[in-house]
């Protein structure tokens, strides 16, 4: 994701972010949470 990030890619998540200890890292790149409907993806 971090490699993604730096490249300006869009970052998708198939679901929603977890509650994990680096998730403030994880919504500090502003990821794309699909909730499981791949018809968001651009």
């Amino acid at each position: 994701m971090g490699f993604a990030f730096v490249l300006y890619k869009p970052l998708y998540l198939l679901n929603e972010i977890p509650n994990v200890s680096y998730r403030d890292e994880i919504e500090a790149m502003m990821p794309i949470v699909l909730n499981g409907d791949l018809s968001k993806i651009t």
